[in-house]
C-alpha cells in the first residue's frame, strides 16, 4: 500500500433490544413532558393558607423516575392527603397563569360504591394515560394536543374525588379530554364483571350495570370570560 493510500474503517452500530435496555438500569426514557410530584396536608388551623399546606416533592421526566416517585408515596386508597401531578412550571392552583383561562374535569368515586379497588385502579390507569402521554395523543392529527395541566386525586368523606386540569376551556379541546376520561374509566378491568353461566364457565358482562349508572365526569370553567361554563359527560 502506498503512502498515498489510506484506509477507511467501518463501525457498525447496533441498536439495543428491549430486553438488553431493561437490563441496563442507566437507560432512561423519556416522557413527552417534564412533571413535578406536589401533595397538600389537610388543614388543621383555621386561616391556614392554601400554599402554605402545599409541598412540592420532586420533578421527573423519565419513566423510570416516575416508577421511582410512584413506588415510595403511600397507595391511594389509604390517601389522606391530596396528590398532585402537574406539567413542570405549573402550580396547582388556579390563580397561575397557566391554569387562569381553563377549567377542570371532576370524578366522584368510591371502593363502597363501584367496589373494592376500584379507586386504586382508576388512579393507576389515569396517572399511566396522563403522564404517559396516551390520553392526550390525537391519533387523527398524530400530534400531542398539551390540553391537560395536570390533575390530582383527593379524599373526601363519601370517598375520592379526581379532578383534571384543563389549559383552555375550549369546548371541542376539553370534550375530547372528557371523552377518553370516561372511556378510561369505562373499559378499565372494574368496568367489566365476570359471572358464572349455567355451564360453569366466566363470562364478562356488559358495563351496564346500574351501579355505574349515575356516574358523571363534570367541567366547571374558571375562566370567568368563558360562556361554557359547564359540561356534563355520563358514563354510560
Amino acid at each position: 500500500m502506498s503512502a498515498a493510500e489510506t484506509t477507511t474503517t467501518t463501525t457498525t452500530t447496533t441498536t439495543p433490544t428491549v430486553e438488553e435496555q431493561l437490563k441496563d438500569l442507566t437507560v432512561k426514557h423519556p416522557l413527552h413532558n417534564s412533571w413535578a410530584f406536589w401533595y397538600s396536608m389537610p388543614q388543621i388551623k383555621s386561616g391556614e393558607a392554601w400554599e402554605d399546606l402545599l409541598t412540592k416533592v420532586s420533578e421527573f421526566k423519565t419513566i423510570e423516575e416516575f416508577w421511582g416517585i410512584q413506588s415510595s408515596i403511600p397507595a391511594v386508597d389509604s390517601l389522606r392527603s391530596d396528590y398532585f401531578f402537574f406539567k413542570e412550571g405549573i402550580k396547582p392552583q388556579w390563580e397561575d397563569e397557566h391554569n387562569s383561562k381553563g377549567g377542570k374535569w371532576t370524578v366522584n368515586i368510591s371502593d363502597n360504591e363501584f367496589g373494592q379497588g376500584t379507586v386504586a385502579k382508576f388512579w393507576g390507569r389515569l396517572m399511566f394515560s396522563i403522564i404517559g402521554g396516551s390520553l392526550e395523543y390525537n391519533h387523527e392529527t398524530k400530534q400531542f394536543e398539551d390540553e391537560i395541566n395536570g390533575f390530582y386525586i383527593s379524599y373526601k368523606k363519601f370517598g375520592y374525588k379526581a379532578q383534571i386540569w384543563t389549559k383552555s376551556c375550549d369546548k371541542d379541546a376539553v370534550m375530547r379530554v372528557g371523552e377518553k376520561l370516561k372511556s378510561l374509566l369505562q373499559f378499565s378491568e372494574f368496568g367489566i364483571e365476570e359471572e358464572i353461566n349455567a355451564k360453569g364457565e366466566l363470562k364478562p358482562t356488559k358495563f351496564t350495570d346500574a351501579k355505574f349508572a349515575n356516574v358523571k365526569f363534570s367541567f366547571i370553567s374558571h375562566d370567568k370570560a368563558n360562556e361554557e361554563k359547564n359540561l356534563v359527560i355520563s358514563l354510560v
